[in-house]
């Protein structure tokens, strides 16, 4: 009898630790998870801010200072990079952001200057 409950009290001593090691990895992921989030969210709204600046600057030239076909305002944290299709009567740029650290968020936005 003595060696049941020793027994049944391994078993139940096994049975608490792999209940607790799968909680815990449950917990750890949760909070890598949200962390990486956390990142990626940081990374898109500098990103978007870059954009904006991107837009602004496009949008602070007159049709004929823009007389080039691609454009980098890289930084050192962030790739900056204007892509200009030129016709008769408008320029189109292709704005497309994203961070050097190889996160996989990219932004991007059009800008038409007509004109």
């Amino acid at each position: 009898m003595a060696t049941m409950k020793k027994s049944f009290g391994l078993l139940l001593a096994i049975g608490a630790i792999f209940v607790f090691s799968f909680l815990g990895i449950y917990i750890l992921q949760n909070k890598a998870l949200s962390s990486e989030l956390n990142t990626n969210k940081y990374h898109y709204l500098q990103s978007s801010l870059h954009l904006e600046f991107a837009k602004e600057y496009i949008k602070s030239l007159t049709f004929d200072e823009i007389d080039f076909a691609t454009l980098d305002l890289s930084d050192d944290k962030y790739d900056i990079v204007m892509d200009i299709k030129s016709e008769e009567t408008q320029k189109t740029t292709h704005i497309f952001v994203s961070p050097k650290d190889g996160t996989n968020v990219r932004v991007y936005d059009k800008v038409v200057v007509v004109r």
